[in-house]
Order: C-alpha cells, then structure tokens, then sequence
C-alpha cells in the first residue's frame, strides 16, 4: 500500500506524530499521493478517490499543511510544509465512508479509511485501489475523473468508454506434478490465478496419451480407441465457481496405468473474460522428471499424432 511505502508502518498504526514529522520537509503530490487540508470540501474528497479509483490507485490525506509555492530544482512547484491544518467538517470515518457510498457511484470496493481524531482537529488517510470495475462517477456532478499526474481532471468520452470496456482478464496458470501410487503412479493438475482479477467458470480439458488406463474420483474419463487399440484417455471438467486472486485450486488428482515409459499430457484451460491456453507436458514415471512443450506448428501436431498412431514418442519431446 502507498502508506506502508511512505510512513514504513501499516496504514493503521500511523499517528499524528508520524504526520508532523512528515510535513517537516517540503512533500510534492504524486499520480498516487494527494493532500488535502482541513477546509475541503467534500466533493473534492470525492472526486480525488474516483479519479483514484478510476486509474492506478492512490492514497489522499486529509489534514496536511496548505499548498505553498516553492522552488524545487529551479522549477516552481506546489508543496505542502509545516504546520497542519487539522479537519474539523468531517466527524469521522464512518460519517466519511457513508458520504463515499452515496456520492460515488458504483461505489469502489476495498477502500481503507484510518482516522486521527482529536480535539483541535482529525486527520483522515484514504487509500484507494485500483479497481477492478470502472468507471466510477461523482454522483453529484455527473462527471467521471481520471489521475493525470499530479491532478484528478475530468475523463474525455475516449477515456471513459475505454474504461468502461477495460480489459480485467484472470490469468490461469496450470502445473502438475508426478509420484509413486503402488503399482500406479499419481499425476496431480493444479491451477493457479496469478491476475488480480477473480476467474469465473473455470475448465479443464485433460488429454493423456501413451497411457493404459486413468482412475480419478470424479470418473469423467473415458478411453478414447484409435486403429482398434487403447491410445488416449480424455476428459472435461467444469467448476462453475470462482477461482479468486492468488488461489490455488487442485482440479484432478489422477491414477496413471502406463506402460513405465514417458506419456504425454496436454491441457486446455479457460475461464468467463479470458482465451483457452493449452500446454503439453512429457512426464516420465519411472525419473518423475516432468518436461512442458509448446506445441503449436502444424509440424508439432503431426509429431503427436505420430506418437499416437506408434506408440513412440515425439522426436521434438525427447
């Protein structure tokens, strides 16, 4: 979070001590960073967190010194320095966070609000995250804001219809892993969200060739014959559910009966907002040595459809 990187402590433990020790040297604001002193006005508070909300994020403070003019590497420059100037027209957070909920609209998730009260004055520290569902609009005004440097300026048509059709795809990420299961050997496929961004309906589809059999305890798979023997065994599966950011979620833990030779596996992955991803894997029972191919030439194709009808791997998966 931008506090933790300016005060070194959480956002909740900082004080009004941390505040004044701050503002004893000059502090520029930032496309992330703004000060507000103690007579905003609460339209400004809202349009500084939409604008916030609406590009990468940022953390407003309330209660910070006037803005002066200072000259800063030869170029003149708005700083705040000093004394604070405490806010008396906020009571406190929840008051804030409610005049938040009602003036802007949808109202952005994951906000952090942390409140200084005291008798001369409070200090209020809003952080805002980028989100995940722009734009967002001051409700009062009609107006969408967007970060621009230092300032929070008013979206051209461009941007908010940009921002509106924002791409916030989930990536998925696919791994497996192999070992010893008695006679068999166990072939475990997780998938991992590395986005941001939630993944709604995610599937698998799991293809294994150079296999006897497949046992898992869902019991979707079903052999596949080609020229009258037993080459591939396949299968689909569909969670309906969400995969949230940073989740791990292990979709099939299979039992291989092989031949103790190398097998391919390849699997398609999907998710709602994101294209399908394939990836093929050689896995070695014997070692557990487990190498990934990107398979994606005609050329490559053939190769595996080779092994399929000889029952010897590819030439390129060796």
């Amino acid at each position: 979070m931008i506090s933790q990187k300016i005060f070194k402590k959480p956002l909740f433990s900082i004080t009004k001590e941390d505040v004044e020790a701050f503002f004893k040297t000059a502090q520029l604001e930032s496309s992330v960073l703004e000060f507000k002193s103690g007579g905003v006005q609460i339209r400004d508070v809202l349009k500084e967190i939409a604008a916030f909300a609406n590009t990468e994020g940022g953390l407003l403070i309330i209660g910070t010194p006037k803005e002066t003019k200072r000259t800063l590497d030869k170029h003149e420059d708005s700083v705040c320095l000093g004394e604070l100037d405490l806010c008396k027209s906020i009571r406190n957070k929840e008051s804030l966070m409610q005049q938040v909920a009602t003036g802007i609209l949808p109202f952005p998730q994951g906000i952090l609000i942390h409140e200084v009260l005291s008798t001369e004055g409070n200090i209020f520290f809003i952080e805002v995250p980028q989100s995940i569902s722009p734009p967002h609009q001051v409700a009062g005004e009609g107006r969408y804001y967007v970060r621009i440097e230092k300032n929070s300026v008013p979206a051209s048509h461009a941007i908010v219809k940009a921002l509106f059709f924002k791409t916030r795809s989930p990536v998925l990420h696919v791994s497996i892993a192999v070992a010893k299961a008695l006679d068999a050997h166990r072939c475990v496929i997780t998938i991992d969200n590395a986005s941001k961004f939630p993944a709604e309906n995610v599937g698998l589809h799991v293809e294994l060739y150079g296999v006897n059999d497949v046992k898992d305890d869902t019991q979707h798979f079903t052999p596949r014959t080609i020229n009258n023997q037993l080459k591939s065994i396949h299968s689909a599966y569909v969670n309906k559910g969400i995969l949230f950011p940073g989740m791990k979620d292990v979709k099939h833990t299979l039992i291989v009966e092989g031949r103790n030779a190398p097998y391919v596996v390849k699997i398609t992955c999907w998710c709602s907002g994101a294209e399908s991803k394939t990836k093929f894997w050689r896995c070695d029972p014997e070692t557990h040595d487990i190498k990934e191919y990107n398979l994606q030439s005609e050329e490559d194709i053939l190769d595996l459809q080779s092994y399929i009808a000889t029952e010897e791997l590819p030439i390129k998966l060796d």
